[in-house]
């Protein structure tokens, strides 16, 4: 399950406190947030289908390059392949888009779930002011509930 659809989960699972108005319009929002989520990994699924097909093309091309290429300019293909993930690792995925639709929503609490911080780290850097919140563990969730009952 994506990081993504467990910050959902958890923004769910937050008690409200307040009007009724306030409630239903959390839900509302939620509702489309939930929307812009399933567009995004629509998005992102469809961005990377057409990624990966780019790159087995272009290793095709780099290993012909490579059997005709002089002795001088000889790689290995793995080095290529080393090349072309590290490029890969760096390309834009849309969290940052998604981090900005849900302050634009009306979020102001992130927390997410799963090992490690990167996703909080990335979310403080994008949403900065925002709480952003780790849960990884039985310690982490008992300082993440501290914080939300503040």
């Amino acid at each position: 399950m994506s990081n993504q659809v467990l910050l959902g989960q958890a923004l769910r699972s937050i008690v409200l406190k307040g009007s009724k108005e306030t409630e239903e319009r959390y839900e509302r929002e939620l509702a489309a947030a939930e929307a812009d989520r399933k567009k995004a990994e629509a998005e992102f699924r469809a961005a990377g289908a057409v990624r990966i097909k780019e790159i087995k093309q272009r290793i095709g091309e780099l290993s012909a390059e490579i059997r005709q290429a002089a002795p001088q300019q000889k790689r290995t293909l793995g080095e290529e392949i080393k090349k072309l993930l590290v490029k890969q690792a760096a390309m834009p995925v849309l969290w940052e888009t998604s981090v900005r639709n849900m302050v634009a929503g009306g979020v102001d609490i992130f927390v997410e779930v799963g090992p490690g911080k990167v996703l909080t780290g990335f979310t403080k850097k994008i949403a900065k002011g925002m709480m952003a919140l780790n849960v990884e563990d039985a310690a982490s969730l008992e300082k993440t509930l501290a914080e939300l009952n503040k």
